[in-house]
C-alpha cells in the first residue's frame, strides 16, 4: 500500500516541484541560448520574449533562495549555496548542468519567506503543467501532446461555465486552447500568457471534474499518493469533440435548433438529427464521437453551448 501524505506534505512538494521545474526551464533555455540578458537590458517580459522569459525564471528563483533565512536549522546545512543563488549577478551567468544540479539538490524545498501571492493549490498545480508543457516544447519531448490534452480539458471544463465573469474575459483565449491548430507554431512565451491568465481560474473547475488537474502531479510523485476528487475526467478526444460542437453552435446561434437549446426549449428528433449529421459531414467529429457524447450527456442536446 501507498503511503498517505498529509495536505502540508504536498504543498511540499508542489513548491519543490515547482522550483526544480523552474530550474529545469532556465537551464534548457540557456543550453539554447548561453547568453541571458544583461541588467539593465531592455527586454520584453516573458509572455513576449524567450530572453524575457528566462530573466522572469531567473528573478524568481533568486527571490526565493534571498527568502531563505541562514538562521533555520534546514537552511543552515546549505548557507554556502544560499549566499551563492540569492546574488542576483549568479542568474545573470548562464546555468550550467553542475550549477542546475547544485540548486536543485541543495536547495529545492528549503523553507523560504518569499510568498508570489495568494493563489491556491489549483493555481499552482496549474503552473507545473505549465511548466512542464514549456520544457516538452522546448526539449520536443513526446510528453508535449499529454500536457497539452490536459491543457485543453481544463480549458474545455472552464468553457463550462461562461457565465461567469473572470471565464467570460478569458473566452477568446480559451476557445484557442481547445482548438486542434493551438498546436502549431506555439511558443514559450505563448505558453506563459496562457499560464498566467489561467491559473486564476482553474479554481472554478466544477469539483466533479477536477481530477484532470491532479492526475498528472500524482504520477509525479511516484510512490506518494494524492487524493483524488471523485467525478468525471475528461478524454482528451471527447473534450475535442465538445469543443468543437460548443464553437459551431456559438458560430451558428441564429439557427432555430441552437436557438431553442440556448433557451432551454425542446427540440424534435428532426432538430438532433440534422445537427448531428452536420457535425459529421463538417469533419467536427464520428458517429463514435457523438454516441459517447450522446451516451454521457443523457441525450446530445445537452451538449449546450457555453453561457447557455
Amino acid at each position: 500500500m501507498k503511503p498517505e501524505v498529509g495536505r502540508e506534505g504536498l504543498k511540499d512538494l508542489l513548491s519543490r516541484r515547482l522550483f526544480q521545474r523552474r530550474v529545469d526551464l532556465v537551464l534548457a533555455l540557456d543550453r539554447q541560448d548561453p547568453a541571458p540578458a544583461v541588467p539593465g537590458e531592455d527586454v520584453p517580459d516573458g509572455t513576449r520574449s524567450e530572453a524575457g522569459l528566462r530573466r522572469d525564471l531567473a528573478e524568481r528563483l533568486c527571490t526565493e533562495v534571498a527568502g531563505m533565512d541562514l538562521d533555520n536549522i534546514e537552511v543552515r546545512p546549505h548557507r554556502q549555496q544560499v549566499e551563492k543563488y540569492r546574488d542576483p549577478a549568479t542568474w545573470q551567468k548562464a546555468v550550467t548542468p553542475e550549477a542546475h544540479a547544485e540548486v536543485t539538490d541543495r536547495l529545492a524545498g528549503l523553507p523560504t519567506a518569499f510568498r508570489e501571492d495568494e493563489s491556491g493549490e489549483e493555481a499552482k498545480r496549474f503552473d507545473l503543467l505549465a511548466l512542464k508543457l514549456q520544457l516538452a516544447a522546448l526539449n520536443l519531448e513526446p510528453g508535449f501532446d499529454r500536457f497539452r490534452g490536459q491543457v485543453q480539458e481544463i480549458a474545455s471544463a472552464l468553457l463550462d461555465q461562461t457565465t461567469i465573469p473572470a471565464i467570460k474575459a478569458q473566452q477568446v483565449l480559451l476557445d484557442e486552447l481547445t482548438a486542434d491548430e493551438w498546436r502549431q507554431d506555439v511558443t514559450l512565451p505563448m505558453l506563459e500568457l496562457m499560464r498566467r491568465r489561467v491559473r486564476g481560474l482553474v479554481h472554478l473547475v466544477q469539483k466533479v471534474k477536477r481530477g484532470i488537474l491532479y492526475t498528472d502531479f500524482q504520477d509525479e510523485l511516484g510512490d506518494l499518493t494524492l487524493p483524488m476528487l471523485q467525478g468525471v475526467t475528461l478524454g482528451t478526444n471527447r473534450t475535442k469533440f465538445e469543443a468543437k460542437v460548443r464553437m459551431y453552435l456559438r458560430n451558428h446561434e441564429n439557427e432555430l435548433a441552437v436557438q431553442k437549446l440556448r433557451r432551454n426549449r425542446q427540440i424534435t428528433t428532426h432538430d438532433l438529427f440534422v445537427l448531428e449529421k452536420i457535425f459529421i459531414e463538417a469533419g467536427y467529429g464520428t458517429d463514435e464521437d457523438v454516441e459517447q457524447v450522446t451516451t454521457e450527456y443523457r441525450g446530445f442536446g445537452l451538449v449546450r453551448p457555453t453561457g447557455s
